[in-house]
């Protein structure tokens, strides 16, 4: 799946949308991997989102609250304990910058 990466610098750098997959692997952990321009100027951390479905506006599908990740991580594995029945997991990651 393609995580989306959104720039809140508010300096007005361009970051597309990254490229990664997010993958169930055992039913008690789940990896998230994504990329990031090298060229960018790196962000404070990341904020990552598992969701069910398409929809990662919709609160009501992720698995739980969002998760912090320092700025320097590409990948991010969660231990979980969820055993619902899964049709689409989806991941979004945004970068987040803080304003000096």
């Amino acid at each position: 799946m393609a995580q989306y990466l959104e720039d809140d610098s508010g300096v007005g750098i361009s970051t597309p949308i990254g490229i990664g997959k997010t993958v169930l692997l055992t039913s008690t952990k789940i990896r998230v991997a994504w990329e990031f321009p090298i060229n960018a100027p790196p962000p404070d951390h990341f904020d990552v989102i598992v969701f069910e479905g398409s929809n990662a506006d919709d609160e009501d599908t992720y698995l739980f609250p969002p998760i912090s990740v320092e700025g320097t991580s590409r990948v991010w594995t969660k231990s979980t304990s969820y055993s619902g029945n899964i049709s689409i997991l989806s991941a979004a990651v945004r970068a987040v910058y803080y304003k000096g």
